[in-house]
């Protein structure tokens, strides 16, 4: 029996770590000539879940949880982390952020409100004048001094003249307030139609890329401060959980089978074995960012709310609390992943201990892709929608639309 693998030699032997010194010929690269395609085996490797996934090792939690085992499992220590930021995130939500969110729709809807109903002439103001004048003349009957009226006819126009100036400043201010609460944000600007572009997008090329950086780019969304009407400590709790998220789903698909297939076909991408592997990774990463940005993210409702031409008290009431309904079922979702997070990863680092480290720097490798490519991605929509903004003729709807398309990507 050989300490090695095929076409490796024993050089040595780690009496320490009790490991057996190997070298090996340098295995074959992946070729797309040499992928293969097997409908059988496809569906086989497709319906038997087991055969592609290490989920049987959460049987293994009397080895978990051995005091032994915790002080070198490092999922554990990682994913406590994010339940104590988890919790930091519920204070300051209970007790700050969700009353800021409230009191920010209040404003939008009064704005909508006011919008509809604001005084927009002078006629009432002029109204009190006239009556004002007519009861002075009715007073002149009474009163012998010619110059005593004519002073008081100055006296109470002038006064009048001032109240109506002051009402029309105050109108004009509260009409500029509620016109900044209501104004575009970046996403209501890069949603809008073509027609409605050309007449109220007026951004650079550079303002429109990085509105597109701050939603896509997961630093920048998560801690870069910006009007989006999101909640900040649930955006940035959101980075770390989305972490939790990803280590775990790679852990799903790390086990010594998929490093044997490896090695039996001799360094060939098993199309076969592989696909299943990244189809299902992409679903349960996709259900779970949808689920929780759905739940956690309230931009979306507070932009259809602005949407709205008038907002009465018992639709105010119903969007409230929907919006209490909607965080509570995401702070409920967020505890139990979290706690299957941490079983499951725990479990993983304590089976496959000098395999962890290999784990973390595959998570950290994926996320550091995550953060680049957005930023390459994202230089291709403005190209051709501020081409498109910038055509006098408004005859560049299709490009517009291409632009659109990209941006989702």
């Amino acid at each position: 029996m050989s300490l090695c693998e095929r076409n490796c030699e024993l050089i040595g032997y780690d009496y320490n770590n009790k490991k057996a010194k190997c070298s090996c010929k340098v295995k074959k690269f992946l070729s797309l000539d040499n992928i293969e395609f097997n409908n059988k085996e496809l569906i086989d490797n497709f319906l038997d879940i087991k055969k592609i996934t290490n989920i049987e090792i959460i049987k293994c939690y009397k080895i978990v949880f051995n005091i032994n085992n915790i002080k070198n499992n490092y999922g554990i220590f990682i994913i406590l982390f994010i339940f104590i930021l988890y919790s930091i995130c519920i204070n300051i939500f209970y007790f700050k952020s969700f009353e800021n969110l409230i009191n920010e729709i209040n404003k939008i809807i009064d704005a909508i409100n006011n919008k509809e109903n604001h005084i927009t002439t002078n006629e009432p103001i002029d109204s009190v004048i006239k009556s004002k004048k007519r009861n002075i003349k009715k007073k002149n009957i009474k009163i012998n001094s010619t110059l005593e009226i004519i002073k008081k006819q100055r006296v109470i126009i002038a006064s009048e003249n001032n109240k109506k100036n002051d009402k029309i400043n105050e109108i004009n201010n509260k009409n500029e307030k509620h016109n900044n609460i209501l104004e575009y944000t970046d996403s209501e600007l890069n949603s809008l139609s073509y027609e409605d572009a050309l007449k109220k997008d007026k951004r650079t090329y550079i303002q429109y890329y990085f509105s597109l950086l701050k939603k896509k780019h997961s630093i920048l969304f998560s801690f870069y401060p910006n009007k989006d009407y999101n909640v900040q400590i649930i955006k940035s709790f959101l980075f770390f959980f989305f972490c939790a998220s990803d280590i775990t789903i790679n852990a799903l698909f790390f086990n010594d089978d998929t490093m044997h297939k490896i090695y039996t076909d001799s360094g060939k991408f098993n199309i076969n074995y592989q696909l299943p592997k990244i189809i299902y990774s992409c679903l349960i990463s996709s259900v779970i960012n949808l689920i929780i940005k759905y739940l956690s993210l309230s931009e979306d409702t507070i932009i259809s709310i602005k949407s709205k031409k008038i907002i009465d008290s018992e639709a105010n009431k119903k969007i409230k609390s929907d919006m209490k309904i909607k965080f509570f079922i995401f702070f409920i979702i967020t505890f139990i992943l979290l706690l299957i997070f941490w079983y499951y990863i725990s479990c993983f680092c304590c089976i496959y201990e000098n395999t962890q480290m290999h784990l973390i720097k595959d998570s950290l490798f994926s996320f550091g892709i995550s953060l680049i490519y957005p930023i390459f991605v994202n230089l291709l929509p403005g190209i051709f929608r501020i081409n498109a903004l910038n055509d006098k003729k408004g005859q560049k709807a299709c490009m517009y639309k291409l632009s659109r398309v990209i941006e989702f990507i």
